[in-house]
């Protein structure tokens, strides 16, 4: 053997020595290692395909438990009565107290399992919002529940409204069945609805998860599908604007309850203007020239056809200037009529004498301050004169029958007791048939009403005149206490009675002094309200204004 032959087997055996040390080594320690590893992957997978189960059964519990406690019974029957007895509570809640439940026959719900239902099949007949409302809470119950067949038709006959629809359902509820204690001990465990909830308990809450929207449901209660459509009328309402000046109104029709396009009109002041609209109703609001609102206010044309919406007068009337005079001679001759006119500037100016007839006689129409009005009777006797200011209406001068000659007595010198130096009328006030004089003194104020005795000087205020407060004195002489002025400017009134006071004042008025005192204050006793004085019980005395 030379040398390369033993350099070749050489080779060859450590070649063959190194393959069967390979193959110790992978017997001995490479293998039972792999062989391990993948053991080790084996029961983990195991592991979790175990821990799997457990959970699903866990979940299945948890889900079995849920589903039986939204159920009414594992018995049949009474699961059957229990849901009728829900089923009419809520028809009844919705007013189908005649609709009619017939129990049908139940389904079984998958291949394998052995759940059942019980039904009931629902006919009723009603509004549509009714019907919408009942369908809506049967999803809503606190128990499974499905309809699995609905219905709904609208109903045309005569005497029906036309959103009266017949609706037809019928609804199914689950009996679950009782499970083997030693199947599954978890799930035996369930109870029903009936068995949780204790008497006087609030129910759970809607046991479908999954409910309509508000969104979808407004929706479904304003467009229904089953109405048959009927064009608005037309309507009109007459505005009738009592206001002195122009208002503005917003006119809104309504048609089954959702509103047209609402109307902006103007109608001018003492005016009356239709307004024309589609629909069963009409809803008027509006506003004043100053901004004021009035209204809104709805008037049903199904109540009443003919409509008119009055707007009551708000605007102030402008202050009167003018005296429409007339004279009433009650006298069976004609007397001479003397008519003297206080214009806007202040300047009087007497008419030409006026011959009046027995009879009523329209004078003239001033525009004065005021009208001083005297009569002469044939005999030359004259009445005393009496002032007219400007006011709505005509005002009439009243000549009476001329009596006998009346003898006048001269009034009896008393002396009065002296006013109070500190006090001054500062304020006049009639309201709800109360008159009241303020009177006001450095820091001291008094409001005194009429017929308060001995408040006034000693003396009994009877009423107030635009011009000022009328006293009597126990003496039974008569004082007006004039506005804006002291006590101590008193104004003695020649009156014998209070039934003298009226043209006592009218003398006094048209007296220089009374002028003196501004011409813009001077205003009739009969015109002024209240133009008679009071007694302290608040009846009128003297002649009627």
């Amino acid at each position: 053997m030379n040398q390369r032959e033993r350099t070749l087997l050489f080779l060859i055996g450590g070649a063959v020595g190194l393959y069967v040390l390979y193959q110790g080594v992978n017997l001995f320690f490479i293998s039972p290692i792999t062989d391990s590893k993948k053991r080790i992957v084996e029961l983990r997978e195991e592991n979790d395909r175990l821990e799997n189960i457990v959970r699903q059964r866990r979940r299945l519990v948890r889900t079995w438990l849920d589903a039986a406690s939204k159920t009414f019974s594992y018995d049949r029957s009474i699961a059957s009565n229990q849901f009728g007895k829900s089923l009419k509570e809520v028809a009844q809640r919705h007013g189908f107290e005649a609709a009619f439940f017939t129990p049908t026959s139940g389904t079984k719900i998958g291949n394998k399992t052995n759940i059942t239902t019980v039904a009931y099949r629902i006919v009723a007949e009603g509004p549509f919002d009714k019907a919408r409302a009942f369908v809506n809470e049967l999803y809503r119950t606190p128990y499974l529940a499905q309809i699995t067949k609905l219905g709904a038709s609208p109903i045309q006959g005569k005497g029906r409204m036309r959103d009266e629809l017949k609706l037809e359902l019928t609804i199914e509820t689950p009996v679950l069945p009782e499970i083997d204690k030693k199947k599954m001990p978890d799930a035996a465990l369930a109870v029903t609805m009936m068995e949780a909830i204790k008497a006087g308990e609030a129910p759970p809450p809607p046991a479908r998860e999954a409910l309509p929207s508000e969104v979808l449901q407004a929706i479904l209660a304003k467009r229904n599908i089953f109405k048959t459509y009927l064009p608005p009328p037309e309507n009109v309402v007459l505005i009738d604007n009592q206001d002195l000046k122009m208002v503005a109104l917003k006119v809104t029709y309504f048609w089954e309850g959702q509103p047209e396009e609402p109307i902006v009109e103007t109608v001018a002041g003492k005016s009356q203007k239709p307004v024309k609209g589609l629909g069963d109703a009409v809803e008027v609001m509006g506003s004043y020239v100053d901004g004021k609102a009035f209204g809104p206010e709805r008037l049903d044309f199904n109540a009443k056809k003919d409509w008119t919406y009055v707007v009551p007068s708000h605007t102030p009337p402008p202050p009167p200037v003018y005296v429409d005079l007339a004279v009433e001679n009650s006298t069976k001759e004609p007397v001479d009529v003397d008519v003297t006119v206080t214009g806007d500037d202040g300047k009087t100016k007497t008419l030409p004498t006026m011959r009046i007839k027995p009879g009523r006689t329209d004078v003239d129409e001033f525009k004065a301050q005021r009208v001083a009005v005297t009569a002469t009777y044939p005999s030359g006797k004259k009445l005393p004169p009496r002032s007219f200011a400007p006011g709505a209406g005509k005002q009439t001068y009243l000549v009476p029958v001329e009596s006998a000659e009346v003898r006048v007595e001269a009034p009896i010198a008393v002396n009065d007791p002296p006013p109070d130096a500190t006090m001054s009328v500062s304020g006049l006030v009639t309201y709800q048939g109360t008159q009241e004089l303020i009177a006001t003194g450095g820091t001291t104020r008094k409001v005194i009403p009429a017929g308060a005795p001995g408040a006034v000087d000693t003396g009994t205020l009877l009423a107030v005149h635009p011009r000022g407060g009328v006293v009597k004195m126990p003496s039974g002489n008569y004082y007006l206490y004039p506005l804006g002025r002291k006590f101590t400017d008193r104004v003695k009134l020649e009156a014998r009675s209070d039934g003298d006071l009226a043209a006592a004042i009218d003398t006094w008025l048209a007296s220089p002094e009374a002028q003196s005192d501004g011409a813009e204050a001077v205003q009739s006793a009969s015109a002024a309200p209240p133009p008679t004085p009071m007694t302290p019980t608040g009846k009128g005395l003297g002649r009627k204004p």
